[in-house]
């Protein structure tokens, strides 16, 4: 049969960073800190966050988000 990826949609997490937010992970800051300030700054897109945008654009069911990000 067909295999392959033709037709699949990445949920994905994404952490950018900037020279704030390098400093403070150089600095050993505690990961719910450091979630905290990209999520605040729009630098982090959660699971969550990509499967609301991919429903949003009609490219996702509900139940295929639920299923992916549960």
């Amino acid at each position: 049969g067909q295999t392959g990826y033709a037709g699949r949609v990445a949920i994905v997490e994404v952490l950018l960073l900037d020279e704030g937010l390098r400093a403070q992970l150089t600095a050993g800051v505690p990961l719910a800190d450091l979630e905290r300030a990209a999520a605040e700054s729009g630098l982090l897109t959660s699971f969550r966050t990509s499967s609301l945008q991919l429903m949003a654009s009609h490219i996702l069911s509900p139940a295929e988000a639920l299923l992916a990000v549960v």
